[in-house]
Formats: C-alpha cells, sequence, structure tokens
C-alpha cells in the first residue's frame, strides 16, 4: 500500500494516455480517493493506473470498468501529490544512524547522559560525535559548557548543534585543537569564554572549523553511505523528494552514482556548497539524472537565529545574549560571473543562507556589474484546486516527523 501511494506522490511519468495503459501488463488500476494531481489540466483524478516501478502511467477521470483493469480499491478520501522538503542535508541524516542522536533533549543532563551510554556502548570509538542538541530547550536557555561533559572521560567530544551552526566540545577536544584563553576568534566565527576568559567549550559558525580541522576527513564511501541511509530515511517519513543545501564535489560524484544504479528512493535537487573551490564547474559536467539533479549553488553570508550567531539577530525584548557573526563581510559576498548567471538563467538558481538583516545584498542575489540575473523557472499557476465538498474537511495533513541536519562542514 505505501510502495503504490509513494508511486503516485512521484507523479513521475503521466505518459501515456489512460486508456493506453489499461491492458498493459503489470499495470494496476487504484481508485476509492479522490486524486489530486498537480496538474490544472486535470486537477482531480478518478483513478490512476501505476506500474510495477511504482511509476504513475495513466491518468482517468472516471473509473474504468473492473473487468478490463486490475482494478483495486485504496483507503481514505484524498490522496495528495507528494511532499517536497525545500531544505535538508540527506548525509546529515544518514549520519545520525551513526552517531549520538541529542535531537529533543531538554536539559544538559539528559544531553550528557546520552552522550555517556554511547561512549559505554562503543568503547573502541577514538572520537565521540554527535548532533542535535538545542540551548533553547536547557533551563535557562543557556549554553551548556566542557564542564558539563568531564565525566565522560579523556576522549575527545565534539558535539554540533541542531543547526549545524555552532559545536560543544570538551576539554580534551579544545587541548587537541589547541584552543585556549589566548586563541583569537577567526573571521566569521566566535569562541564563547567564561568569567575567567578561559573558553567554555562553544564554538559559533568558523570557529567549528578549528576542530573540523584536527578530524579526519569523512571518506567518499562514509558520504555515500550516509547519503543513501538519509535519502532511506526521508522516504520512509513520506517524502518524494527533498532539496540538499550544500552538497560538495564528492556529494554530487555519490548522488550521480547513486542515481544511476537506481539505488535513490526519492528526488534529489542538490545545490552546491558554493564556498568549495572549483565547485561551480559542476554546473558545465554534470547532467540530469533520472532522480539527482543539480539545482542551484549556495552561498553563505551569517549565521543562524537558534545559535545566535545572525547577522543583527538581537531584539530588544530579548534578554539573551548575541554573538553575531558574519560568515563573509558584505564586501566579500561573492558575485555570480557572466557564465555561472547564464547557467542560471537556464536553469539552477542562486540560494543565499542569510538570516539576519543588517546588511543589503550587493546587487540583488546574483549580479555581474549592477545586472541582476532572475531564475528563469515558471511561475506556479495562481489557480486554486476546487476541492469535492465531501473532501473539504479531510485536507488537514501533518508533515512527517524527521530531522534535519547536515554533514561535513555545511552550516545549516
Amino acid at each position: 500500500m505505501k510502495k503504490v501511494l509513494s508511486g503516485f506522490l512521484l507523479m513521475a511519468a503521466a505518459g501515456c494516455a489512460a486508456a493506453g495503459c489499461a491492458g498493459d501488463d503489470g499495470v494496476v488500476v487504484y481508485t476509492g480517493p479522490v486524486f489530486v494531481t498537480g496538474d490544472p489540466a486535470q486537477p482531480i483524478a478518478a483513478a490512476v493506473s501505476v506500474d510495477r516501478a511504482g511509476k504513475i502511467v495513466g491518468v482517468h477521470a472516471e473509473v474504468p470498468a473492473a473487468g478490463e483493469v486490475d482494478l483495486r480499491v485504496l483507503p481514505g478520501v484524498l490522496a495528495l501529490p507528494g511532499l517536497h522538503d525545500a531544505h535538508l542535508h540527506l548525509a546529515g541524516i544518514g549520519r545520525l544512524f551513526e552517531e549520538i542522536d541529542l535531537g529533543g533533549a531538554v536539559t544538559v543532563d539528559e544531553a550528557r547522559g546520552r552522550v555517556a551510554d554511547f561512549a559505554a556502548a562503543h568503547p573502541g570509538i577514538a572520537v565521540l560525535q554527535g548532533r542535535g542538541w538545542d540551548q533553547n530547550r536547557f533551563p535557562g536557555r543557556r549554553y551548556p559548557t566542557w564542564k558539563d561533559l568531564d565525566e565522560i572521560g579523556e576522549r575527545p567530544v565534539y558535539l554540533r548543534r541542531i543547526d549545524g551552526h555552532a559545536a560543544w566540545v570538551n576539554r580534551p577536544m579544545l587541548a587537541l585543537a589547541g584552543i585556549d584563553a589566548g586563541t583569537p576568534d577567526p573571521d566569521g566565527g566566535r569562541i564563547l569564554h567564561d568569567e575567567d576568559g578561559e573558553p567554555t567549550g562553544i564554538l559559533i559558525d568558523n570557529a567549528v572549523d578549528l576542530v573540523l580541522d584536527i578530524l579526519p576527513e569523512p571518506s567518499a564511501a562514509d558520504r555515500e553511505r550516509w547519503l543513501l541511509a538519509g535519502a532511506e530515511a526521508c522516504a520512509e517519513a513520506g517524502l518524494v523528494a527533498a532539496h540538499d543545501m550544500g552538497l560538495t564535489g564528492v556529494d554530487v560524484a555519490a548522488l550521480s552514482r547513486l542515481d544511476a544504479a537506481g539505488e535513490l528512493p526519492l528526488r534529489v535537487f542538490g545545490y552546491l556548497e558554493g564556498s568549495e573551490p572549483g565547485i561551480l564547474d559542476l554546473l558545465d559536467h554534470v547532467s540530469p539524472g533520472d532522480r539527482f539533479e543539480i539545482a542551484g549553488v549556495k552561498f553563505y553570508a551569517d549565521g543562524a537565529l537558534g545559535s545566535r550567531g545572525a547577522t543583527g539577530s538581537s531584539t530588544p525584548r530579548s534578554s539573551i545574549p548575541t554573538i553575531s557573526t558574519s560568515l563573509s563581510p558584505p564586501e566579500r559576498w561573492p558575485r555570480c560571473s557572466p557564465r555561472i548567471a547564464l547557467r542560471i538563467w537556464a536553469g539552477p538558481a542562486v540560494g543565499w543562507a542569510r538570516t539576519g538583516s543588517s546588511a543589503p545584498m550587493p546587487g540583488g542575489p546574483c549580479s555581474t556589474g549592477g545586472l541582476s540575473w532572475p531564475s528563469a523557472r515558471t511561475p506556479r499557476s495562481n489557480r486554486r484546486t476546487r476541492w469535492p465538498a465531501s473532501t473539504r474537511r479531510s485536507r488537514a495533513r501533518t508533515p512527517p516527523d524527521h530531522r534535519r541536519a547536515d554533514g561535513g562542514r555545511s552550516r545549516n
């Protein structure tokens, strides 16, 4: 049942006419709920034909006669097009299955307990890594410190915040990275200190790189394994497509291989990590596949609200201190070259990860010599679907419960 509905929601191949699909070998016609197609020419369907691969091969305005087709009735009142996640990181989601999951922890003690349990269960892991903590859930909304991890032992601990814009590390990790009271803040980052001037174990934005630079880089096999695990988790949660924001060249190669092998369980629209040297060349060399394509490029302007690193994010109503960071000062924000701008005009878009509001974007989101280059994507129809009276009370739905995460150095 779930596989069939997933096939409908993909809306992947509305290729053949309804009448021509009825007799195809292996094709099943499903009816029961009202099918919302997303197609302005035929917004509502009474039945859909699905092939063995789970793809739509026919959309029917009326239910075919049962004797002419393999007709099956589904439960429910309404079947909607599949959910697309607009911003996630597949590798980060997949990586969570191999690390400490701190998501949802409401106290520092609970977070520390999860770290301790993982450490006890994995005595052979040299560096304990995890993700998902959020100080806004903790009493007083205070940041944790290395002291809160002292009982874990002498193994280095590196814990990424839920948004990837901050890290919580223990004393052995600070020592390993050479971070002490005299370590200056890097450009676009901040090392938090206590009242005595000593580092607390919280690193904001680019300061996280001080730790990342001494950790071993994940292998290409690691990245591919995490990407596939993340994609499978998203598909299991009910997603049919996702926008992965901040792919490295290694990620692009891995997703291309998975796509060519027919192993991607959902469509992936990738945005390249704009800070990686040479990454923009992939726009000219990677062609769209069956379920993976490059949709654009992502650049970073500042930090995030949750980790208090967004430029201009403090408000008079907030008693919580803000650590404002500009990952790339406005005068250094990249302007697209004519070649990239033309590529954007033809398809891929530029995405800016910018949360604060203290400085204007120079020349628009992407410009050359003051000339703006808008995306050429076709705007969606403004026409509203006319809902059948019997379904108007059944439209509410709960989005799938899946975590947002990133892998590697991606900030969001």
